[in-house]
């Protein structure tokens, strides 16, 4: 978390780019350990595992990524994912407390951004209403999604292929998050500016065996 500018070292050549689609599929039954991860990314976490699986939001199938503390399991968020077109369009989240969930937002009006060109951006409103703990008034958004291009990006994961995209979102608090896609992984590098300007960059750790059934194993009460 800093303001300090940060710099890279310029990216080989990709000859062969993956395209967008492939990078932003999920997998499911795959387990993800990333760096640290909390309120406004001042973590009491060491790192966080992601686990996606499938899952069910508001009866509908949707693609589920689980997060929780690597260290204890405990499961804190559930984001849901549009199956057919992946990380690419969110469709809710769900809040966990003590393995129940307790809060649920539904969100709609992300188009399939799969076919987006190389340099080319996308601007949108994302409608959001709240169901749990009450239903609320429905609420929309701006944001604006570009594709970068590719970017060849190293971490202590490991070196990969990675299909460099950005999400704009200029509402009263104006922030940014730049993700780095991988084709199998989900993001290996995330790069978020908080309204303050300070810029917090989050990265792929580890691929550990995925715990089949964790969610449910810890008792979450809820639509997994």
């Amino acid at each position: 978390r800093s303001t300090a500018p940060v710099s890279y070292q310029p990216s080989p050549a990709i000859s062969s780019p993956p395209s967008l689609a492939a990078c932003t599929a999920i997998r499911p039954n795959q387990a993800l350990v990333f760096t640290a991860n909390g309120s406004d990314y001042l973590s009491s976490y060491d790192d966080s595992l992601r686990l996606h699986q499938t899952g069910s939001l508001n009866g509908v199938a949707t693609m589920a990524s689980v997060r929780s503390n690597a260290s204890t399991d405990t499961v804190s968020r559930i984001r849901h994912f549009d199956p057919a077109v992946g990380f690419l369009r969110p469709v809710g989240s769900e809040g966990v407390s003590n393995g129940t969930v307790t809060t649920r937002v539904l969100t709609s009006g992300t188009p399939d951004l799969r076919n987006t060109p190389v340099g080319q951006s996308v601007s949108y409103n994302v409608t959001a209403q709240t169901t749990l703990p009450s239903v609320g008034v429905p609420g929309a958004a701006p944001e604006t999604f570009t594709f970068l291009g590719h970017q060849r990006i190293s971490t202590v994961f490991g070196t990969r292929d990675t299909c460099k995209v950005k999400l704009d979102y200029p509402g009263e608090q104006s922030s940014s998050e730049t993700y780095y896609y991988a084709p199998g992984l989900g993001w290996m590098r995330l790069e978020t500016v908080l309204p303050s300007g300070q810029r917090v960059t989050r990265e792929l750790v580890t691929e550990p065996a995925a715990p089949q059934g964790v969610a449910t194993s810890k008792g979450i009460q809820g639509n997994l």
